[in-house]
C-alpha cells in the first residue's frame, strides 16, 4: 500500500472516529436531561417515563461506541498489515 493510500486511510478513520465521538454528544446530553428531570418529578408514572426513555438514550450510547469500536479495530488491523 502506497504511503498516499495509507494517510487516506488514516484520515477517513479519523473522520468517522470523530464524527462518531461527535455523534455521542446528543445522547448523552438527551440521557442527562432526562434524568435530571426524574429528579423533579412527583408522581411515579412520570419518573417511570423519564427513566425509561434515559435506558433508550443508553442503547444509543452503545451502539456509537460500537461503531467507535469496529473504527478502532479496523484501524489496527490495517496498522498490524502496514507494519509486517
Amino acid at each position: 500500500m502506497s504511503d498516499q493510500a495509507t494517510r487516506s486511510d488514516a484520515a477517513e478513520e479519523l473522520r468517522l472516529l470523530s464524527k462518531a465521538l461527535h455523534d455521542l454528544c446528543q445522547p448523552l446530553t438527551t440521557l442527562q436531561c432526562r434524568l435530571e428531570m426524574a429528579g423533579m418529578l412527583d408522581t411515579e408514572a412520570a419518573y417511570r417515563e423519564a427513566v425509561e426513555h434515559a435506558l433508550g438514550e443508553c442503547c444509543r450510547l452503545t451502539a456509537a461506541i460500537d461503531s467507535m469500536r469496529g473504527v478502532v479495530r479496523t484501524a489496527a488491523k490495517r496498522a498490524e498489515s502496514t507494519a509486517i
